[in-house]
């Protein structure tokens, strides 16, 4: 029964372990008090930081946090704590951990393992510089408490140091190096009393090898000038360690004046191919002009001039004075025959605005208002159309409702809207994004129809800082006191919302939370581990407050 029992706990152990690998650590706030907890809010480190810091490298993983205690720093990674908050600073490096610490004014420098363990067989007071090599190994330039110097290459894979160049040197200079890191030459002084020496080094392969060298200098002054640059400056904040559209408002027709008309030129026909008995395409122009003090509809195939062009004269009751021919381009494709439309008449008649298109010269479009401030959306396909803002006016209120009406589609939706502005947001293929407003509450509608949000929203605020490394922050959005942002994913390029619940405003939008989301395309498999969209909140003076998943999960306690 005990044997039972036994394995049975191994097992629970086991598969609570592995669980536990599995969940997503989250900074967690409990007053003044920073600590971690898994998604479902559950605690996994105890409140006792004063902050939770994500690395401020642009490749950091989000799997490893800087806690502070006053202004000393540690390490965690994977909830779990690596090094306690008693350093001046510690960063990662290539998988290991550096940390440095000052007592007495006595500067610190260690590179450990991710357990713990250094790979330094003494104490350093700091890395001069270190340069990675084919992302396998790094070279480090290490300054020893002694104030000798050392070079080793750090195997990257195997976790290990696989050759010390030169241990406790007086003085180590790079003099050259090649930009692939094939060639390093050095300059060295294995004692104070040491005549100094030149020395190459083939970096190419392991072990690293000497090899012939020599290097010429006009003079003796520009051979010493390169010792003048070297420096023991280091920058422990970030701990690199290396040497080295908008649119107007909407407005009535008259108010804006009309664009010349032009001819679109096509291209040109291909060859016929009798091989395979191919019948050339035929391109036909069709358009507006003025003729004579007369508004006519012309046709001319444009590659076959001996073809004669057709000519109809078009009647709108109004004078050709009233009339503005607006160019644009579109055009349909219907078995071998490409019609290309190149212009449309905007007119104004007995308190309508109207517009004639060359593509249905029999039928004119009237509203009460016109905004002659096209959008041409799939400009490029063989479905091209344009869209245009169009009112109507309401007998009860006298004011206008505002709609989009397509030249292929028709009236887009009813008449909703008081206003339309177009927002600084995103094109898709012309797709602009316009601001709807209905009373005092605003909402967002693409000019295809499509309504992203609907006015229910206060004014939209533009991010001070819009861009990280996975979106592209477009607008705040409040409601009833409660925050939201609108965002583009800057991989998939899509608009997305996260609603409008949080006490304070959105800052900074992490996808695809623990990883970065450039690095899921590179994981060897991404679905492994689970994955949120975790965001962070500050109040209007710029405070962290807190962390949150985008469901409206709260990371954190008043």
């Amino acid at each position: 029964m005990s044997i039972k029992i036994n394995l049975f706990f191994i097992v629970f152990l086991l598969n609570y372990f592995s669980l536990s690998a599995q969940d997503i650590a989250i900074p967690y706030r409990d007053g003044n008090l920073w600590g971690m907890c898994n998604p479902e809010g559950k605690i996994i480190i105890e409140p006792k930081f004063d902050k939770l810091e994500f690395q401020q490298d642009y490749s950091a993983n989000h799997e490893i946090l800087i806690p502070k205690i006053k202004d000393k720093r540690g390490l965690i990674s994977n909830g779990k704590v690596l090094f306690d908050a008693i350093y001046e600073n510690v960063y990662e490096k290539n998988g290991n951990y550096v940390l440095i610490s000052e007592d007495n004014n006595t500067k610190r420098t260690d590179i450990v393992t991710p357990e713990g363990k250094s790979i330094l067989k003494k104490p350093i007071i700091q890395i001069i510089s270190s340069d990675n090599i084919n992302g396998s190994i790094t070279a480090f330039h290490i300054l020893n408490t002694d104030y000798t110097e050392s070079i080793f290459i750090y195997d990257n894979i195997n976790k290990s140091i696989a050759q010390w160049l030169y241990e406790d040197y007086h003085s180590i200079t790079i003099l050259d190096k090649q930009s692939n890191m094939t060639s390093v030459v050095f300059a060295v002084k294995k004692s104070e009393n040491d005549a100094l020496i030149t020395e190459a080094w083939d970096f190419s392969k392991l072990p690293k090898e000497k090899v012939k060298c020599k290097i010429l200098y006009k003079s003796e002054n520009a051979y010493l000038e390169r010792f003048m640059e070297k420096s023991y400056k280091y920058n422990d904040e970030y701990g690199s360690g290396s040497g080295s559209y908008g649119g107007d408002e909407v407005v009535v027709m008259e108010d804006i004046k009309g664009d010349y008309s032009y001819d679109v030129v096509a291209e040109a026909p291909r060859e016929e191919d009798t091989s395979r008995n191919y019948k050339p395409l035929t391109y036909y122009s069709n358009s507006f002009k003025i003729v004579n003090n007369q508004l006519v509809f012309e046709t001319s195939n444009q590659y076959n001039p001996k073809e004669k062009k057709t000519t109809t004269t078009v009647d709108l009751k109004i004078p050709v004075t009233s009339l503005e021919i607006k160019s644009y381009y579109n055009n349909v494709k219907k078995n071998d025959t490409i019609q290309y439309f190149q212009n449309f008449v905007a007119y104004k008649k007995k308190g309508k605005q109207g517009i004639l298109f060359t593509s249905d010269v029999k039928k004119a479009i009237e509203f009460d208002t016109i905004c002659k401030t096209f959008v041409t959306i799939n400009n490029y396909s063989d479905t091209a159309e344009i869209v245009f803002i169009v009112g109507k006016k309401e007998n009860k209120t006298n004011r206008y409702k505002y709609s989009f009406y397509s030249n292929n589609k028709g009236l887009l939706f009813p008449f909703l809207y008081d206003d339309l502005t177009a927002l600084k947001l995103y094109s898709n293929q012309g797709n602009i994004t316009y601001q709807s407003r209905i009373d005092k509450k605003y909402g967002i509608v693409q000019m295809n129809g499509q309504e992203l949000l609907k006015p229910e929203y206060e004014a939209f605020k533009q991010p001070k800082y819009s861009s990280t490394s996975a979106v592209t922050k477009l607008y705040h959005l409040k409601k009833d006191n409660k925050y939201g942002m609108i965002f583009q994913n800057t991989n998939t390029y899509k608009i997305e919302i996260i609603d409008a619940v949080f006490d304070y405003e959105i800052d900074d939008i992490y996808l695809n939370y623990p990883k970065l989301e450039y690095r899921k395309t590179t994981e060897s498999n991404p679905k492994a581990l689970p994955k949120i969209t975790l965001i962070s909140l500050k109040d209007k003076n710029g405070n962290l407050k807190g962390y949150a998943n985008a469901n409206g999960t709260l990371y954190y306690k008043n």
